[in-house]
């Protein structure tokens, strides 16, 4: 299409550009009497326009922020596997009568989930570790609640319990997806978790496999009940006192 040589490059430039930028731009364009108003005010004269002006703030302004900033991770991924797909799979949708559109959806772009898995991971992980973001639009997260006891509260050790669990999920939500890339046919790589099943259930049984998945989900389900703190409507002096 016109312009794909301009938007290959172009779309990569987000990278360039940090996701509290982002909210600064994107609060200063649509707040009262900002940018947008005065674009308004010069080109259909005054008016009342503050009211027909959206106003991104709170999590609806961070959610933007952060993806107008992260998602060159899930596109230079995505574009690199679309590009070095065999030619095999186009012509298979072709020779079983598909559509354009059928053969993106169906055979094409399901190929693609490992490397889209793998953007969407790097993106998870960059948005956790945001705080410009999330302290601009006062949104209480890990990374906040880290700085504000470090900082505001002069409470080192909380600061550090509270890194560890960040660090403690991070790891959990690594180990997840990849397990899930790695059982994920992709090219010629075997699908390992596929071939390990059967291999599994000839060699002590089903019934035991079945009893070890669902003895780790208990465990995990333990974990999160005993261990992890309840922190909905809690100050964190409070989560502190508990923690501690």
């Amino acid at each position: 299409f016109p312009g794909v040589k301009f938007f290959k490059w172009a779309l990569i430039l987000s990278f360039a550009v940090p996701a509290y930028i982002y909210a600064y731009s994107l609060t200063a364009f649509f707040e009262n009497f900002g940018t947008l108003y005065s674009i308004l005010k010069s080109l259909l004269g005054p008016g009342e326009y503050n009211k027909s002006i959206p106003k991104f703030d709170g999590m609806l302004g961070a959610i933007l922020s952060i993806s107008f900033s992260l998602f060159g991770y899930v596109y230079v991924l995505t574009r690199a596997s679309f590009h070095y797909q065999s030619q095999n799979l186009i012509e298979l949708g072709q020779n079983l009568g598909f559509s354009k559109y059928k053969s993106f959806f169906t055979i094409i772009l399901p190929s693609a989930r490992p490397a889209i898995v793998a953007g969407l991971a790097l993106v998870a992980m960059e948005t956790l570790s945001d705080f410009g973001a999330v302290s601009f639009f006062g949104i209480a997260t890990l990374t906040t609640g880290i700085y504000d006891s470090w900082i505001s509260f002069d409470d080192l050790a909380f600061a550090n319990q509270l890194s560890f669990f960040l660090l403690l999920f991070i790891f959990a939500v690594s180990t997840s997806l990849l397990f899930g890339i790695i059982g994920t046919r992709y090219r010629d790589f075997p699908p390992i978790v596929e071939s390990l099943v059967p291999l599994l259930f000839a060699s002590i049984g089903a019934g035991v496999v079945f009893s070890v998945f669902a003895g780790f989900m208990m465990l995990q389900l333990a974990f999160v009940h005993f261990m992890m703190p309840e922190t909905k409507g809690i100050s964190l002096e409070e989560l502190s006192k508990k923690l501690i």
